[in-house]
């Protein structure tokens, strides 16, 4: 089998292959063939970084939650400081010792590098990660941007909101943060590396929001992932679990954006696309290899009985890899007008103006989207043109750029035209 190795960075570590495949507009459709036939038998390694398995179910929690001690912890005085006021952590009981010097040390710099540290969002430098996210894949008119000063803001950040504000039998403080469950890697979740809602549920994860221990549990603002090695905890690197770059921050990212789509039907497999938009949004700067993904597996497979034996061979498993690489492809190459990484500059974005859509399942919501007015990018490469100058039409142009991402996954080589990699914001 012919298989390659995809191996994407944040923009300031991205390297190219060496091999150019430069696909002329007069020889596409023919080409198209030759490729499609080609890489039946072909693999290409997955996206390297992204969530690995996600137990998010197409609705609110189907699976009884499961009851573990975990020890709640805010970064601060909550309602007075802007630390506390939207990441509660839930630590697991398994990591000996509860919460040590050595835990907060460690949970408050992960709140750093998840809220408080600029830089680190390839599409938005100016932003912090928390912030790009939620402003990129939250959904108009289901709330506002992050708010970056009042500690003691109830709306600006809704996480699990289905319409109803404030929530029933709650308030707007049980949505305005994210109970965020760090279970330990000893801990047997059937291969499940995170969720949304949390598989675990507390009975004081409300407690601070006004609630009794014990009462009513509003759930839909928890989210899990998998925590460190019990060794790892104290590593507080920039390489360790706290940094950028870590799958721990991946995971955040992830799961957070499950929690943000409203009660709309939005379910299935475009789910986890917007979670792998919102790991692009992030950064991926890991680079280390996962799992293989043929290309017979449809982009957005979602079969969670797994992989099916031939003859059924385009039945596939949940298919993270190609949906991360292809959220990745669309958020790096597709700028629109204004290429500058910054808040203001990403929301011309292509990918952006999809995440905003009222109902952006599927692909055909993404063609409709490629025409001149909507996609600045389009409008200024050629490959997206006929040799008149006249534009493809929005379903030829997804055809080709799904081909473009196809062959990217296999050369990852910077060319004038048509777009072969994955970067091209490298310095």
């Amino acid at each position: 089998m012919r298989s390659a190795s995809l191996d994407i960075r944040a923009p300031w570590q991205a390297e190219h292959l060496s091999v150019a495949l430069v696909v002329g507009r007069g020889r596409m459709r023919r080409l198209l063939v030759f490729l499609a036939l080609a890489v039946i038998a072909s693999t290409a390694d997955s996206f390297a970084g992204g969530l690995e398995r996600c137990g998010t179910a197409d609705s609110v929690l189907t699976t009884s939650s499961i009851s573990a001690q975990f020890y709640p912890y805010r970064v601060g005085v909550f309602l007075a400081d802007l630390r506390a006021r939207d990441v509660q952590f839930q630590w697991d009981s398994l990591y000996q010792g509860s919460l040590t010097s050595t835990v907060q040390a460690a949970l408050q710099q992960f709140l750093n590098t998840l809220a408080f540290t600029p830089g680190t969002s390839p599409l938005a430098t100016d932003a912090f990660n928390l912030q790009a996210v939620y402003n990129y894949t939250h959904r108009e008119p289901y709330g506002v941007d992050w708010e970056a000063s009042n500690p003691r803001d109830s709306t600006a950040l809704r996480v699990g909101y289905g319409g109803d504000l404030p929530p029933q039998y709650g308030n707007n403080l049980d949505r305005s943060h994210v109970d965020t469950y760090i279970f330990h890697p000893d801990r047997d979740l059937g291969g499940v590396d995170g969720a949304w809602p949390s598989y675990f549920e507390t009975a004081d994860e409300d407690v601070d929001t006004g609630h009794l221990v014990g009462s009513f549990v509003l759930h839909s603002n928890s989210i899990m992932f998998r925590g460190p090695l019990a060794s790892e905890v104290g590593d507080l690197s920039p390489g360790g679990w706290t940094g950028p770059s870590s799958t721990q921050r991946i995971g955040f990212n992830h799961e957070l954006q499950h929690g943000l789509k409203p009660d709309d039907a939005v379910g299935g497999a475009i789910l986890e696309f917007c979670s792998a938009v919102a790991e692009a949004v992030g950064g991926i700067a890991n680079t280390q290899a996962s799992d293989e993904f043929p290309y017979t597996w449809p982009l957005f497979a979602n079969n969670k009985t797994g992989l099916q034996e031939p003859p059924f061979v385009r039945q596939a498993g949940q298919n993270y890899q190609a949906r991360t690489a292809f959220a990745a492809y669309l958020a790096y190459q597709f700028l629109g007008t204004d290429t500058a990484r910054t808040l203001a500059g990403m929301t011309d974005d292509l990918l952006y103006k999809w995440m905003k859509l009222d109902d952006p399942r599927g692909l055909p919501a993404l063609r409709d989207l490629l025409t001149n007015a909507d996609c600045g990018t389009c409008a200024q490469r050629a490959y997206l043109h006929e040799p008149s100058g006249a534009p493809l039409s929005p379903r030829e142009r997804l055809m080709l750029i799904h081909h473009n991402w196809r062959v990217a996954n296999f050369v990852n080589h910077t060319s004038a035209e048509p777009v072969n990699d994955f970067e091209t914001l490298a310095s």
